[in-house]
């Protein structure tokens, strides 16, 4: 087995390394790149996130996705297992979530679709620190250095609620979200192709790939 000295991309959230926007472009790309190599031979990753991006260099940006023990060939079968980790399954895999989508007819069987929903969610997580659709707890503490109360507002748990909506077609959701981050709009363009609550109208990946965000590198 290959050894990869940089670690997983979850120790990369939040450091000035991932902050750089060349970085964050590079990494998305070659997942990209990665997930049309898979979908072309009918696999579905069905678990992308941080911990399954391993760093091979820093520099130059090298990833590889890893981590295939759950993955599946759509080759004469269906994918219908619920599996995945939350806060990055897509929609559609969720029985409570699936009867939200608007406009969704289908059964429980899902495609490599899923895939997409996830990246979009761990490219929320490189840009914002966070991931997409979390409940928010504001929590008050005395501050030590100053009098008064501040106000502490800490990332939980996702919000099914907001997901539900969001599902149900209430864009404003992602975007009144992602306008506190101050984005530039070709990564907002991108995020909001690749999370499309309804999984045929999700950018595919080579329409990703084709992303003004990508003409800049």
């Amino acid at each position: 087995m290959e050894y990869i000295e940089g670690g997983d991309l979850s120790t990369a959230i939040g450091t000035p390394w991932l902050a750089e926007a060349e970085n964050t472009k590079e990494i998305t790309k070659q997942l990209l790149e990665g997930l049309s190599a898979l979908h072309s031979l009918r696999i579905c990753h069905r678990d992308l996130k941080p911990q399954n991006v391993l760093i091979a260099s820093r520099s130059p940006v090298h990833v590889k996705i890893t981590d295939f023990g759950i993955s599946k060939s759509q080759i004469g079968t269906f994918l219908r297992t619920t599996c995945g980790t939350e806060g990055y399954y897509a929609p559609e895999m969720s029985n409570f979530l699936r009867r939200e989508i608007k406009g969704f007819k289908g059964g429980d069987e899902y495609t490599t679709a899923v895939d997409i929903w996830a990246l979009g969610c761990l490219l929320h997580e490189m840009l914002t620190s966070e991931l997409p659709f979390l409940r928010r707890t504001t929590t008050y503490y005395e501050d030590s250095n100053e009098s008064g109360v501040q106000v502490n507002t800490i990332p939980r748990e996702q919000d099914l609620k907001l997901l539900m909506e969001f599902c149900g077609g209430r864009k404003e959701v992602l975007t009144e979200s992602l306008e506190r981050f101050y984005l530039e709009e070709p990564v907002v363009e991108l995020l909001q192709c690749l999370l499309v609550p309804h999984p045929d109208e999700r950018i595919s990946v080579g329409n990703a790939l084709s992303s003004s965000w990508f003409c800049e590198i």
